[in-house]
């Protein structure tokens, strides 16, 4: 049976809400003229556990004398809270031996991550030489050689704004200039989801694809479907699944200008039908042309897309581009637009190049 409170729910608000924050006032005056307690602590220095001794002070528990205080209140008449100090762990006190304990379990923590190709392995007593507690009672551990190591391993494995080797289909070697195709390693968020598992004793797997920004995650090179555009000959292949699927004539913007189709390791960024493209021309007058089939590749407004208003002859004519270019997209014959449409999807590669 539980005792009904002498103190009314009025009476324990007052006190919570206006004495409290005064007596937590009082306890930090006090304390100001007074020399603080530390207790002695475990540290990791250099790759092992180390004691630093503390200091016995005479400071009051300002965190047992809240806890009475907050108990009184609610159920006594008259409160009465006894001036504590804090508690004085010594080097050789049972505080410490469990620190020890507590950090020696820490460091045989590993943590896992995988990628595309590969799963590696972190052991905390080989990633961390240098460490301290908490308050809560965790370790708070030095990144510098995890960081160093994600550093090195995205250099690695990164593939954004880096030229591309591909085999055309006459079988040569281009190098495709790097572009907005590829993806790289967020670094800072894997260093601390990393060092966050170490410290916490987490024995956690994490994928690197969680860490991935951009497109063509554990892609090397082209990959098997992706499209490549000769710009000197003016044909567009179309792969899939490590397939040709058709060649395509096509009619691109100028060699030099601005009207000039940018070489590159680019993606298409989304696909629509049925839209209207809009720009200006040399002249300064606008221009509005609809198009079925509408794949944007950059920023800036190049694409590929089908050209009703082409005649038929300029398609993979490198002589005809001097007079029929575009404005920087890569004109498809509206017959072969379908087939293009059915085998690109959003995000594929397109490498550009003469």
């Amino acid at each position: 049976m539980s005792v009904k409170s002498d103190v009314s729910a009025k009476q324990r608000a007052y006190r919570l809400k206006v004495l409290l924050p005064k007596f937590e006032q009082r306890i930090d005056q006090i304390n100001r003229t007074r020399v603080k307690t530390t207790d002695s602590k475990v540290l990791l220095k250099d790759g092992k556990m180390v004691v630093k001794a503390g200091k016995k002070g005479n400071s009051l528990d300002k965190k047992k004398m809240i806890a009475a205080f907050k108990k009184q209140a609610k159920n006594n008449l008259l409160i009465s809270v006894k001036m504590t100090k804090d508690a004085y762990a010594t080097p050789n006190s049972s505080t410490v031996a469990n620190q020890k304990k507590h950090l020696q379990k820490i460091l045989g923590n590993t943590v896992t991550l995988a990628t595309y190709n590969k799963t590696y392995h972190f052991k905390a007593k080989n990633w961390v030489a240098n460490g301290y507690p908490t308050e809560n009672g965790d370790y708070k551990f030095d990144s510098t050689k995890i960081k160093s190591w994600v550093a090195k391993f995205a250099n690695k494995v990164d593939t954004l704004g880096k030229s591309v080797k591909i085999t055309t289909h006459q079988g040569t070697k281009v190098k495709v200039p790097g572009g907005t195709y590829g993806w790289r390693v967020n670094q800072k968020a894997l260093t601390k989801n990393v060092m966050k598992n170490l410290q916490d004793g987490r024995k956690a797997t994490m994928k690197l694809s969680h860490y991935a920004l951009g497109t063509g995650y554990g892609v090397k090179g082209a990959g098997k479907t992706y499209v490549a555009i000769d710009l000197k000959n003016l044909k567009e292949y179309i792969y899939y699944n490590g397939k040709l699927i058709t060649t395509v004539p096509v009619m691109s913007g100028t060699i030099t200008g601005g009207n000039k189709t940018p070489q590159g390791a680019y993606y298409i960024m989304y696909k629509q039908r049925n839209t209207t493209l809009k720009g200006k021309n040399d002249n300064g007058s606008k221009y509005a042309s609809k198009v079925s089939y509408w794949e944007p590749l950059t920023n800036s407004g190049v694409g590929m897309h089908d050209s009703p208003w082409q005649p038929a002859l300029v398609y993979g004519n490198p002589s005809a581009r001097a007079q029929y270019h575009s404005h920087g997209c890569l004109n498809n014959p509206p017959s072969r637009m379908p087939t293009v449409w059915k085998y690109t999807q959003t995000n594929e590669p397109v490498f550009i190049y003469y």
